[in-house]
């Protein structure tokens, strides 16, 4: 089932559900960021996101499907922060979109449609668009071939204008996630949208279970839900619902029993 979420300023993007056989493959896929990456995009139907719009997408889809509650460590211990206060503090994705040409070739840099998963190339996806004669390639609808041969047949100088577009918007790029809370032993967590820890931060949102856990999961609550399908196709969401009701079951049972002895 696809479920939608607006963009800030009303752009509409379309998500697939993820499901708790889909955590499963998260953490089959942990090899790398590019390979878990590359299976979380997959959740994203809208083509043509960018990185600032696919993370805003991503931790909604992490709310919705996963929950809304994330552990986050501190001096004093783990500290749990709801997911709709981590959004509120990012707020809104200033528009950092910048227009120029060189050669005769008009380009538009904007964010990049990578994430940053170690490979450095990733920036390169900030150039939106080239337009060649009035005919615009839009560089994210491309295939990995002709998107490295449009590339490679840019001329040299426009590298210099995406590095002056990097560093002039450099403070666009930041964002907080948590405040300060001294109470609690915990710092201020500041992100860059192109930097690897941002890429991190977001895998280890969707990474929380493990093999055995997920195993563990499908064996008790089976003995309540039968159809292991109906388990696998339920959200992680509903699976925590359904542990609930499962043990507070178990616990009136017990309870009755033992007012029969």
């Amino acid at each position: 089932m696809n479920i939608s979420y607006t963009l800030t300023g009303g752009k509409p993007v379309v998500l697939k559900e993820m499901l708790f056989k889909d955590m499963r493959g998260l953490s089959l896929y942990n090899s790398s960021q590019e390979t878990m990456l590359s299976f979380l995009e997959s959740f994203i139907v809208t083509p043509g996101l960018n990185i600032a719009e696919k993370f805003l997408a991503l931790l909604d889809l992490r709310q919705r499907c996963v929950g809304s509650n994330i552990s986050l460590r501190a001096e004093k211990g783990n500290v749990d922060v709801d997911m709709s206060y981590i959004m509120s503090n990012i707020g809104v994705f200033e528009d950092v979109r910048s227009y120029v040409t060189v050669d005769g070739i008009d380009f538009v840099f904007n964010y990049p449609t990578k994430f940053n998963s170690g490979n450095t190339d990733f920036i390169f996806s900030a150039i939106e668009s080239v337009d060649i004669d009035g005919d615009k390639i839009v560089l994210s609808s491309l295939s990995d071939s002709d998107y490295k041969r449009i590339l490679s047949s840019l001329p040299r100088d426009i590298y210099g204008h995406l590095d002056t577009f990097i560093q002039s918007n450099s403070n666009k790029f930041e964002f907080l996630i948590v405040d300060e809370k001294p109470s609690a032993g915990l710092q201020e967590i500041r992100l860059n949208i192109l930097s690897t820890a941002t890429t991190q931060f977001l895998l280890n949102l969707f990474d929380c279970i493990s093999g055995p856990s997920f195993r563990d999961t499908i064996f008790v609550l089976s003995k309540r839900i039968p159809d292991i399908n109906f388990i696998l196709n339920s959200t992680y969401v509903e699976i925590e619902d359904y542990f609930s009701l499962y043990k507070k079951e178990t616990e009136e049972s017990n309870d009755l029993q033992n007012e029969n002895v």
